[in-house]
């Protein structure tokens, strides 16, 4: 971490949780990512620029179709890739 803070499990899990919020709060239904919501996410934060990327990580992200992705799936899936899935 930039200010030489010693980064815990609860602060890594913190970060991931507000960025969550930050982009998922961009249209009117917060609390859930759009698409273009996880496409912002993904190309400012993980540099994931092609649309096919895009497109594969939201149908693996969203479990139960419904064309949102909840904080759940999200971690589930960020959990997936982790352990190689």
């Amino acid at each position: 971490m930039a200010d030489g803070a010693k980064l815990t499990l609860f602060s890594a899990l913190h970060f991931l949780k507000e960025t969550f919020d930050q982009y998922a709060q961009r249209d009117e239904n917060k609390g859930t990512l759009s698409k273009k919501e996880l496409a912002e996410l993904l190309r400012e934060q993980g540099n994931v620029t092609a649309d096919i990327f895009v497109s594969s990580y939201f149908t693996g992200m969203d479990q139960d179709g419904d064309s949102r992705i909840t904080f759940k799936e999200y971690m589930d899936y960020l959990i997936e890739l982790y352990i190689g899935y």
